[in-house]
Formats: structure tokens, C-alpha cells, sequence
């Protein structure tokens, strides 16, 4: 069986081992998953030790990098599905880090959703907010739930967004029209959008 004829601290990272088999470099792991698998200079060892070890290091230093990735900025589960698989881990790695977020509560698209909902519920209609939740891998379903938004409080935001768009603007037809295309890029419907530009036709 192969032996571990030695492990090195890695010069660059206290926290991460070289290991030696049969007096050759195999490959680092993580210091936590050596200790944690009982690994010893002079061990014999199977393949199958050596790679649930190293299996385990991998999630170890792609929880450390995922929760470096989320100290920034929240993200959803795809989002962090995709980063993960960008930084090379494989799937199963990618799912072990992944649930473990989700039972500690650092990843919960419905939270997501809720937040950016809040954020960019001001200015952008609840079209656009679903369409951009989707576009980050939150469900459908849960993303028209948390987009949603009253007649009265969609009416509203469209025309504070409206009156900022026709600042020292004149409301003639041309204008209009753009004010139209401008409310309907922001996700408001056709009903909240007319309302606005009937509202500028009439002050005019």
C-alpha cells in the first residue's frame, strides 16, 4: 500500500499540507482534513483513504471561498452554483457546500428575493423585478410572489420615476412616447404606464 513519507506545511499557507507519497509530492489539502482523516507520515494508506481526505479538503476550501463570495454581496443558489463550478470544484463538492449554506441560512432565495424586492422596488416595475429574480435563479413562482405590487403603489413609484425622467422636459407627444417606453423598460405594466402619461397629457 502507498506510504505517507511526509507532510509539509505549505510555506504561502499555514492552513494548507503538502503530502508526500512514497517519498514523491502528491498533492495539498486543507490541515483540518488532514488532521480530521488521521493522516500520519509513515501511514499506509489506500487510494480511496487518500481520496476521501482530499474530497474533503475541497469542501472545506470551497466553503471558505463561498463564504469570502457571500461577505460581499448576497447571491442565490445558482449564482453560487455557478461560481463554484467557475472556480473548478466538481458537482459534488459544489452540493455539499451549497446545502451547507442553505441549513446555516446564508443562502435562502426567498430572503433574496424579499431583499431585492425592497431594494428596487422604488423604481423598476414588478415586470422587470421578476424578469431580473429569474434571470439569478430564483423560481418563478417565488419571484412574481416577492415582485408583486399593489395598483396603488406601482401608480406611485411610476410616476416618481416619471417625474424625475420629465424634469424640465416639455410633455408633448414626442416626449410622451419616450416617457412610455421609458416606464415600460422599468417593468410597469401597460395600465400603471398609461395612467402616468395620461396624467402628463392632461397637466398639459
Amino acid at each position: 500500500m502507498p506510504t505517507i513519507t511526509n507532510l509539509e506545511v505549505q510555506k504561502n499557507n499555514k492552513n494548507r499540507v503538502n503530502i508526500y507519497i512514497d517519498g514523491e509530492f502528491w498533492r495539498g489539502a486543507e490541515a483540518i482534513s488532514v488532521v480530521r482523516h488521521g493522516l500520519k507520515m509513515g501511514m499506509e494508506v489506500s487510494m480511496e483513504q487518500l481520496t476521501e481526505a482530499i474530497t474533503d479538503s475541497e469542501c472545506e476550501r470551497a466553503f471558505s471561498k463561498a463564504s469570502e463570495y457571500l461577505s460581499r454581496a448576497m447571491h442565490t443558489v445558482d449564482e453560487m452554483n455557478k461560481y463554484l463550478t467557475k472556480k473548478g470544484y466538481d458537482s459534488q463538492v459544489v452540493q455539499y457546500v451549497t446545502d451547507k449554506l442553505k441549513d446555516y441560512g446564508y443562502l435562502d432565495d426567498e430572503r433574496y428575493a424579499r431583499t431585492y424586492a425592497e431594494q428596487f422596488g422604488n423604481a423598476r416595475g414588478q415586470r422587470r423585478i421578476a424578469m431580473e429574480l429569474q434571470r439569478k435563479g430564483v423560481g418563478q413562482e417565488t419571484a412574481e410572489r416577492f415582485a408583486a405590487q399593489d395598483s396603488e403603489v406601482a401608480v406611485a413609484n411610476a410616476n416618481a420615476v416619471a417625474d424625475k425622467y420629465m424634469r424640465n422636459k416639455t410633455p408633448d407627444t414626442s416626449n410622451l412616447v419616450k416617457l412610455q417606453r421609458h416606464l415600460l423598460s422599468r417593468g410597469y405594466d401597460f395600465d400603471t404606464v398609461n395612467a402616468v402619461v395620461n396624467r402628463f397629457r392632461s397637466e398639459d
